[in-house]
């Protein structure tokens, strides 16, 4: 399972992620892959090369934020 983390990470958010991260690894006998994104924009561009099942979005980013991001990966064309 992919899972996409975008938030514009300020350091001390860097230390949630990480522990988000080490939630996510524990609650089962998943195989977990975690790619993080500083920005909607770096994000949107990613899914020509990547597949999530799962997106995590901070609402509140400079540039793309979070409701845009989201906006612009729902207009992305259904994967194989």
């Amino acid at each position: 399972m992919t899972i996409a983390i975008v938030d514009d990470f300020e350091p001390d958010q860097k230390n949630i992620a990480n522990c988000m991260k080490r939630f996510l690894n524990k609650q089962g006998d998943y195989l977990l892959q975690f790619y993080f994104y500083s920005n909607g924009k770096d994000f949107i561009t990613s899914l020509s090369n990547h597949f999530f099942d799962i997106v995590l979005l901070d609402c509140c980013m400079k540039g793309l934020n979070g409701l845009e991001t989201a906006e612009e990966l729902r207009r992305q064309p259904p994967s194989e």
